[in-house]
């Protein structure tokens, strides 16, 4: 069978995809003390976070 009629004509929705939500270091650090600890749930407390799913931090460089 020709690849082109094995391939979805219109996307297609991955059952097993995580959904990652990303939060970046800025942030954290605006929102968040010095040495104090980042968890889940306080990510979602200050509004940084919709869900309770998987994190991604992401950081820029310098």
């Amino acid at each position: 069978m020709p690849m082109i009629r094995r391939i979805p004509k219109r996307g297609f929705t991955n059952r097993w995809a995580a959904d990652v939500f990303a939060v970046n270091v800025g942030r954290l650090n605006d929102c968040f003390n010095e040495g104090e600890e980042v968890t889940l749930e306080l990510l979602s407390e200050r509004d940084l976070r919709e869900r309770l799913t998987r994190s991604r931090f992401l950081a820029t460089a310098n």
